[in-house]
């Protein structure tokens, strides 16, 4: 699991680095491919228009489709910047946000991030539709709901994921915050769940909340020592 996380992040950079690389004068990997796909769009239409062969023009659009679902967005975020207070202070790039580990980094890639991706989980499946293929479309209609859900717990994996690979804090520190998180969600849960306050189970959801903060308060402790042993050495 480890390893196919490390793969993925290593080929994001190495895409990353493709499309930002200037090749030819000032046309980067971005503009190159753009008009690659253009080009292949013309000769599938000159092809489309001579043969009455319309596969080349329509795999052209597919491909094109694609290219704008998916690596446009990621070239908003590789290249975009957010303010330190969203609408004021210093721009940021979202990239330089997310190797820092904080609660603000995670937020905000988590919103922006997850917004980004939302374009090529439902932009893609719905090309499928060039080629007759319609089941994907429907599928996404009707589950749209789920699908956002699913894209929020892929990104926030996503972003503890790259804390973890890299090593950029302690595991200890990545656990403390993981069960700080689930203390606040499970309390959240609970008070939005307040109207079942006469229920058996509300009382045993009440003691597990608290075990949760119990878990987070010697998560946090073993951080403490852990950090005063290694000043001391």
């Amino acid at each position: 699991m480890l390893k196919f996380i490390r793969r993925l992040f290593e080929t994001l950079k190495r895409l990353d680095g493709i499309l930002t690389r200037e090749y030819f004068g000032s046309f980067n990997g971005f503009f190159l491919v753009f008009v690659g796909i253009i080009a292949f769009a013309g000769i599938g239409k000159v092809i489309d228009d001579y043969f009455g062969i319309n596969v080349f023009f329509r795999i052209a659009a597919f491909i094109l489709g694609t290219f704008i679902y998916s690596l446009m967005p990621f070239a908003v975020y590789t290249e975009g910047k957010i303010r330190s207070f969203i609408v004021f202070g210093k721009k940021e790039k979202h990239t330089d946000i997310m190797k820092n580990f904080t609660f603000k980094s995670y937020i905000i890639f988590l919103f922006v991030f997850s917004y980004l991706a939302i374009f090529p989980m439902i932009g893609i499946p719905i090309l499928f539709t060039i080629f007759n293929i319609e089941f994907l479309g429907v599928f996404l209609a009707s589950n749209a709901v789920g699908v956002i859900y699913t894209n929020f717990v892929l990104i926030s994996i996503l972003w503890f994921s790259f804390h973890i690979v890299y090593s950029t804090v302690s595991l200890q520190k990545v656990r403390s915050r993981i069960a700080q998180y689930i203390a606040i969600g499970s309390t959240l849960t609970l008070i939005f769940n307040i109207h079942n306050i006469k229920d058996a189970s509300f009382l045993m959801s009440c003691l597990l909340i608290s075990y949760f903060w119990i878990q987070y308060l010697i998560e946090l402790r073993e951080e403490e020592i852990k950090t005063s042993m290694e000043d001391v050495f």
